[in-house]
């Protein structure tokens, strides 16, 4: 038998394709990083206001569970990513908070930060 020698290797689960909706159009994002609390996702534009209230959709990877949550905004950043002929590229990060998630969800949510090794 020969010895081989097997490494583990931590596979991201994201980003994680979100759609915003407010008042005005659906927007697109990727969510990068989401806890308990809610998360940050970057967005191609920045419409959002502190405080303002939305609904999110997504699906947890892993799971395939279906969220689709009231959030608000906290904060927003933006991040400059480079230049060229076009002119100056920035990537927005919109940081939500989940308003009133149901304890199933809560429980969905935390189950998936578990097996990400998150929590």
């Amino acid at each position: 038998m020969s010895a081989v020698k097997v490494q583990k290797v931590k596979v991201s689960p994201y980003p994680i394709a979100a759609t915003i909706f407010g008042t005005t159009a659906p927007i697109k994002g990727n969510i990068v990083k989401v806890t308990m609390t809610g998360f940050l996702v970057e967005v191609p534009v920045n419409p959002f206001v502190a405080a303002e209230k939305y609904e999110v959709q997504f699906v947890l990877p892993v799971i395939g569970v279906d969220f689709k949550e009231s959030v608000v905004v906290i904060k927003s950043y933006d991040k400059f990513q480079g230049k060229d002929d076009k002119g100056l590229h920035t990537y927005k990060l919109i940081e939500f908070h989940f308003r009133n998630m149901n304890g199933s969800k809560k429980q969905e949510l935390e189950n998936f930060l578990r097996q990400i090794g998150q929590l």
